[in-house]
Formats: C-alpha cells, sequence, structure tokens
C-alpha cells in the first residue's frame, strides 16, 4: 500500500528556495529531458514492480518536475513535515516515455516549473532512483539498492549533513 502524504496541500508557485544541494552536486546529477519525481522511501519497492500509479493517487495524477534540485527540496520538505527520515527521486527519461503520456502532459496546477500526468508511468520509463537520508536516525539503502540494481536501473545515494542543512554525495 502506497503511503500518501499528498493530502498537506502546499502551493509552491512564489516560494524562495533555499539551497539544499551543493551547486555542483546538482550539475552531476541534473539531467536534460529528465522528469523527476519524489516519492516516500516505502513505496520505491512497489513502484519499481507496479510503477508510478497515477489512478491510486488522491488527486488522480502524478507529479513531476525537469527541475532535479526543486525536486529534492520539495520531497525532503514534505517528508520532514510528515517525519520520514528517507525519500527517493525517480528520475524518468522524458524521451523514453510513451507518446500517450507525453502528449497529454499538463502544467502543474500548484507549481508553474511542474508538469502532471494522469496515465501510470510504467516500472521501464524510470532510469534511475536517487535515494536520500535525512535525519538523525538513518535508514539503511542495502537491501533497497541492491533491488533497484537487479531490474537494471542505475542508483544515487544522498545524505543528509545537519551541520551544513545540504544533501551530500554518498
Amino acid at each position: 500500500m502506497f503511503m500518501e502524504y499528498e493530502e498537506l496541500t502546499l502551493c509552491f508557485k512564489d516560494l524562495a528556495l533555499p539551497r539544499i544541494i551543493g551547486e555542483r552536486d546538482i550539475k552531476e546529477l541534473q539531467e536534460p529531458g529528465v522528469l523527476y519525481h519524489g516519492t516516500p522511501i516505502q513505496n520505491i519497492s512497489e513502484i519499481l514492480r507496479r510503477g508510478l500509479l497515477a489512478r491510486l493517487s488522491v488527486r488522480m495524477y502524478s507529479c513531476l518536475t525537469p527541475n532535479l534540485e526543486q525536486a529534492i527540496y520539495f520531497t525532503n520538505f514534505v517528508h520532514h513535515l510528515c517525519g520520514l527520515r528517507g525519500f527517493g527521486v525517480l528520475c524518468i527519461d522524458k524521451n523514453k516515455l510513451p507518446q500517450k503520456i507525453k502528449e497529454e502532459l499538463e502544467t502543474d496546477p500548484q507549481y508553474d516549473e511542474g508538469v502532471i500526468t494522469r496515465r501510470d508511468v510504467f516500472p521501464k520509463d524510470i532510469q534511475k532512483i536517487i535515494l536520500a537520508n535525512h535525519g538523525v536516525r538513518k535508514y539503511s539503502f542495502d537491501a533497497l539498492s541492491a533491488e533497484i540494481s537487479k531490474t537494471g536501473k542505475k542508483v544515487k545515494l544522498i545524505d543528509y549533513d545537519s551541520g551544513n542543512n545540504r544533501f551530500n554525495f554518498v
């Protein structure tokens, strides 16, 4: 069962974002033509099996953004509110999405730089997953990293350093 946090109605249209990941790190991770979606760590295994299922969302759509730094920021913000220790950011190559999904992408009603899809994104459409730890108690990503690697997807780990309030590569 997917953990839902979408009932938190947040509007990010005019929000000034503090930098929580180094510019060099973002440049290394950010890829042109890729859309990003943040999700609780508990959902990753299910997404690997079934995909990102818009029809199961409270809103009946999935939110995506072409800006990795903002995806990490928003996901971290929401997960911090919910008290979660880790999250994943799905990396989806827009050019490899089925034509039907590409044609039906709409502007996100709560975030001008984001897009939404009302269609399911299949596991094969996810190329990489960034796993992020934050908080005092760290989540062990060993088993999950191995599970992701078995699917042929790339895995990148980042960790939150509370001393400098930023995510860093592991």
